[in-house]
Parts: C-alpha cells; sequence; structure tokens
C-alpha cells in the first residue's frame, strides 16, 4: 500500500498555501476590525437588541429593570443586550437621581424626526428606521416633569383612619 508523501513542515519549510495560518472565518488573512456601521449593524440585529433600540428611541431613558419587565426578559440578558449595544455606541448611559442604577437612552444627536412623524436613528453613517410614527406636537402627552399631581382632597384620609 503506497501513501502519499506530504511535504516537510517545520521551521526550516517555507510556508505553503496547505500550512498558512486559519484565522476564523476559514480566512489566511486575520479579520479586518469592524466599522462603526458594521458594528452598529451587528449590534441592531439581535431581535431583543432591536427592541431595546425602537423601546429607547419611542419611550426616551429606561433603565435595565424597566427594560426587562416593558420586553419580558430577565435583567442578566437586558444589561448584557445593553452593554453590547453601548460598546457599539448606539447608546448611552448616564446614572440615575438616586445614583443607584444606570438610564440608559440614544444619544440625542441620532434621534431625528421627520416632517411626516417618523422617527429615525441616524448614526451618521447608518441610518436605521424602527417604523416608529409619532403623532404630531399638540397631540403628544406633556413630558412628565410638566405633570402636576392631583389636589390632595383628603380622599384617603376617608378611606383609611
Amino acid at each position: 500500500m503506497n501513501l502519499p508523501t506530504l511535504p516537510p513542515t517545520g521551521p526550516s519549510s517555507p510556508a505553503s498555501p496547505a500550512t498558512a495560518p486559519v484565522f476564523p472565518g476559514g480566512t489566511a488573512a486575520p479579520p479586518r476590525p469592524a466599522t462603526g456601521t458594521v458594528r452598529i449593524l451587528r449590534a441592531a440585529g439581535h431581535p431583543l437588541r432591536w427592541q431595546m433600540l425602537v423601546t429607547l428611541a419611542r419611550d426616551g431613558p429606561r433603565s435595565a429593570i424597566t427594560l426587562a419587565k416593558e420586553l419580558r426578559s430577565s435583567y442578566a440578558i437586558v444589561t448584557k443586550n445593553l452593554n453590547r449595544l453601548r460598546a457599539a455606541s448606539a447608546v448611552d448611559s448616564r446614572p440615575d437621581t438616586d445614583r443607584r442604577m444606570s438610564l440608559y437612552f440614544i444619544p440625542p444627536h441620532v434621534l431625528r424626526d421627520t416632517p411626516d412623524g417618523e422617527r429615525l436613528l441616524d448614526y451618521g453613517h447608518c441610518l436605521l428606521r424602527p417604523g416608529l410614527f409619532l403623532p404630531p406636537p399638540a397631540a403628544r402627552p406633556p413630558p412628565l416633569a410638566t405633570l402636576t399631581p392631583p389636589p390632595d382632597d383628603g380622599w384617603h384620609d376617608r378611606i383609611m383612619p
């Protein structure tokens, strides 16, 4: 039985295509670093992360706990995916007022509303259309900061002595 002979390998033999190093993806060249567009698209390509972007674009800053409740997911999964979005510069975070939690938000320079009421996410090199159509400004509810609580008429004292 004749076995095929293999060319010598080792430090003294020249690298041939058969012995060249193989990088992830099966290529002979190292992977290129991802550009901003690729990072954003990879981050937004996951269904849960896309829902997070849509929710943050529609409703504004949210904590990870609030997002987990709204999206019916676990806190650990939500924070992991928020960190992926933040690493891709798709979202940003800041401490909450009590400094115990972080609020995640889409950077204000990214949010863009069109004249027909559609909200876009414009990252400069990548434009995402989450399909959000906002009501006209007159029909929008006022921000939470401008809402005043109802006057205290003492009804709770009558119910609970």
